[in-house]
């Protein structure tokens, strides 16, 4: 699977500056939002709680309140207003060094990639068939900012396992799957009273 939409590097990844709030990672969790005090929200672009605001005045000197888009495992794109770190990576020159920046955090491993401030993680929900479930997880690892296509769809890795890619950005280890309405796949994610996409997650 190629991405599907072009890359571009907008921010750093959180510091230590950012204080504890922001420093607690939310991405990875079943319940994103959950995982956030009442007064953060869970950022998709970091993967981490960030405080909510009004405007700048309630930030730090490096950070601006600005509107983000809120990690979730549903089709609904939400956005929150956090103070968001000023702090930028130097930003690749030409498509070359972005080239070669996406290419350095694609090789990295979860862990590398977690301590990497040019990358984060790409995330997918697996598939439970059986329960009708999805299991939210890291399954890769992308430059900070890149931009996904926010369209969502479903995916096989060599395995054979489903995964839903809710902004994906492509993944060579996962192919995204063309159903035809004859393959019996078809009729269990799509055929019910509820499709793939409203499945809750696994316990």
């Amino acid at each position: 699977m190629r991405p599907s939409a072009l890359f571009a590097l907008l921010f750093a990844s959180l510091l230590t500056h950012c204080g504890e709030t922001s420093s607690n990672r939310c991405g990875d969790s079943g319940s994103p939002q959950l995982a956030c005090s009442p007064d953060a929200a869970c950022i998709s672009a970091v993967g981490t709680c960030l405080p909510l605001c009004e405007s700048d005045e309630a930030c730090t000197a490096d950070e601006l309140c600005d509107s983000q888009l809120v990690y979730t495992f549903n089709t609904e794109l939400l956005t929150a207003d956090v103070c968001f770190p000023t702090t930028l990576l130097e930003l690749p020159q030409n498509e070359a060094e972005l080239e070669e920046r996406e290419q350095q955090c694609r090789a990295r491993d979860l862990q590398g990639c977690e301590r990497d401030p040019r990358c984060q993680w790409e995330r997918a929900s697996k598939l439970d068939l059986v329960a009708k479930c999805a299991k939210p997880m890291p399954v890769g690892c992308i430059a900070v900012g890149t931009l996904c296509t926010l369209s969502i769809f479903v995916a096989e890795d060599s395995r054979g396992d489903l995964f839903i890619f809710g902004m994906g950005c492509g993944n060579e280890a996962y192919t995204a799957l063309s159903l035809n309405f004859d393959d019996p796949r078809y009729e269990l994610l799509f055929g019910g009273e509820t499709t793939v996409y409203d499945w809750p997650m696994c316990n």
